[in-house]
């Protein structure tokens, strides 16, 4: 399964902010799917934590630090290891304080919590080469409009 089709819109069962205090959002998928790395990083943590997120793992990438709770026990990738996009984090489950097999996805930049759904959907994602062409035409296409309406005028 991708990165993209794991984390579709139509999987989604709670919001950031949901219920007032929902820190993540919450992606339904079979029990023992396999749960991809949204962005590539290190594996900074790994655990159990018995009244929110229940197994989780943490990866710390440049949009921050992504936790996944709620998965199955079983083998993680190491404290320190690489993972690049799509590589295999762990699998779906339902422990901790979960209603049914899901991922729980959280983004945390320094102690706070943030929405994770721009940087899941790209949006945060560093510029490539064709985005740095569109931004240089938009600029170019919105001075050049500047001119025409506002440039100086013959007297």
């Amino acid at each position: 399964m991708t990165v993209d089709s794991f984390y579709a819109a139509d999987q989604i069962t709670a919001c950031f902010g949901d219920f007032g205090t929902h820190k993540g959002v919450d992606f339904e998928a079979d029990s023992g799917s396999e749960i991809p790395a949204i962005q590539g990083g290190v594996i900074s943590g790994a655990g159990y934590d018995e009244s929110r997120f229940g197994n989780y793992v943490t990866v710390t990438a440049d949009a921050g630090t992504w936790l996944y709770g709620h998965m199955e026990s079983g083998p993680v990738p190491a404290i320190g290891s690489r993972v690049n996009r799509g590589d295999l984090i762990g699998r779906v489950g339902e422990s901790g304080n979960a209603t049914g097999p899901h991922v729980h996805v959280a983004l945390l930049r320094g102690k706070d919590f943030v929405d994770p759904a721009p940087a899941i959907a790209g949006v945060e994602r560093p510029l490539d080469g064709d985005d740095l062409i569109s931004v240089i035409v938009a600029v170019t296409l919105v001075w050049l409009g500047f001119k025409l309406l506002w440039g100086p005028r013959n007297a």
